[in-house]
């Protein structure tokens, strides 16, 4: 029984992804959809790659069914409905958005991932910096933690009509709002995971005679990497609302502009294409957290 299962289980994505295939060829409204079925067909021939190369993992084909059996409802939601529906366009019309508007598409991605990058470099080394010298100082925890449990929780994007009015440009103001909203739970977690520090390592790098600096490259940031990148983590999705909603506020580029812009003229296909290039930086952006954490925290690997 167990093996009938599994090989049901490898079969299903190649057999979901059949049917997608069938299912867009029969709707699609030839040559009008050519250059949106070859790119679909490309799109799904990258995951079927993927598919392959990770065949070892069972992951991959839980992984892939989903995505082939989204797509596959998607596709046949016209036929359901018994008419196209411009709240749910066909697959190859989404799939030609990524030919049609790729030099758009990739001058926003250049433009949310640089306000990103910076927010993030900003909020690492002030939530670090501070963090560090609170887990040095009780005294300045007392300070600043209170205040940094009252300010965490409310969310960024309140105050942010306010920031637009007293910043100078609508990209420092974006830079202000998402920085801020990344600050807070780094400083807390620095500040919590230091609160955990064995006190006999305190003072054996108090013995030894170092300086503030080396207690804090060579003995704190060390032994608060790893639930530091636990919190990078859980921020990512928040960091990305963050940004969306800063772009929102009236930047001339960025994928938060570019969902804007085409909601504004009800041009859905490319807003469920904005949809799916957000998902897909969040995926690689997650990946490659995880590879930098393989390649920084290696001796919690080796523990495990």
């Amino acid at each position: 029984m167990k093996k009938a299962i599994d090989k049901i289980y490898k079969i299903l994505p190649h057999i979901l992804l059949a049917a997608v295939l069938a299912s867009t060829a029969l709707q699609a409204e030839f040559p009008k959809d050519t250059t949106g079925y070859i790119s679909l067909m490309l799109i799904l021939a990258a995951v079927e790659t993927a598919l392959i190369v990770r065949r070892k993992k069972w992951s991959a084909y839980g992984i892939s069914s989903i995505v082939y059996g989204l797509i596959l409802i998607w596709s046949l939601y016209p036929v359901i409905n018994g008419r196209e529906s411009f709240l749910f366009p066909p697959p190859q019309r989404i799939s030609a958005v990524f030919v049609n508007d790729i030099l758009v598409i990739l001058k926003s991605i250049v433009s949310s991932l640089w306000l990103l990058l910076v927010s993030f470099l900003i909020a690492l080394v002030l939530g670090i910096g501070l963090g560090m010298l609170c887990g040095r100082n009780k005294r300045l925890q007392n300070v600043v933690m209170p205040i940094a449990r009252v300010l965490s929780p409310v969310p960024a994007l309140i105050y942010a009509p306010y920031v637009v009015a007293v910043m100078p440009n609508f990209t420092l103001a974006a830079l202000f709002i998402i920085t801020s909203g990344l600050f807070y739970p780094i400083l807390i977690n620095i500040i919590v995971t230091l609160q955990h520090f064995d006190p006999k390592l305190r003072d054996a790098s108090d013995v030894m005679g170092l300086g503030l600096k080396s207690t804090i490259l060579n003995i704190y940031l060390p032994y608060c990497m790893p639930s530091l990148f636990n919190t990078l983590a859980m921020q990512i999705s928040n960091a990305f609302l963050l940004l969306i909603g800063a772009e929102l506020m009236g930047m001339d580029s960025g994928l938060g502009w570019y969902v804007k812009y085409n909601s504004d003229f009800s041009d859905y296909v490319r807003v469920i294409a904005s949809f799916i290039v957000i998902g897909a930086i969040i995926a690689v952006v997650n990946i490659g957290l995880q590879r930098v954490r393989g390649k920084v925290v290696l001796w919690q690997q080796a523990e495990q």
